[in-house]
């Protein structure tokens, strides 16, 4: 048996680059803020607690970026946009936070980014039995 929750959050993706100070044990004040945003948006999504009894995830993340990030002058992929996974550690850790359980279990994940009209995130995760 499976279940899926699908939603999305208005927010630029905040890269694991930035999180931390040079020791890179102390997280920065912006980290904070963004975690803190994260959980907001995560709070009210219908179903995502439900998904704590599964034991284990499937995760798919979508990051989109403006269009004048995204691409270069080129018409290329710009070095502006992000590295999908520096964008990925800090917004699962709020997410399985939220959820109740261990980013541990997640079995299978997938993460895109993609030209767009604003920044965005698209998240789907899946809990199976």
């Amino acid at each position: 048996m499976n279940s899926s929750v699908s939603f999305s959050m208005s927010l630029k993706p905040m890269s694991i680059n930035a999180a931390y100070y040079k020791t890179r044990s102390i997280k920065t004040t912006a980290c904070k803020n963004y975690e803190q945003v994260l959980a907001m948006c995560m709070a009210n999504v219908p179903g995502l607690t439900e998904l704590k009894h599964y034991t284990n995830f499937v995760v798919d993340y979508i990051f989109v970026h403006p269009e004048s990030v995204f691409y270069n002058k080129e018409g290329r992929i710009s070095a502006k946009s992000f590295d999908l996974t520096n964008c990925e550690k800090l917004l699962q850790d709020v997410l399985f936070t939220t959820i109740g359980a261990d980013d541990r279990f997640v079995t299978r994940m997938t993460s895109s980014k993609v030209a767009g009209h604003t920044w965005e995130i698209r998240v789907t995760v899946t809990g199976q039995i």
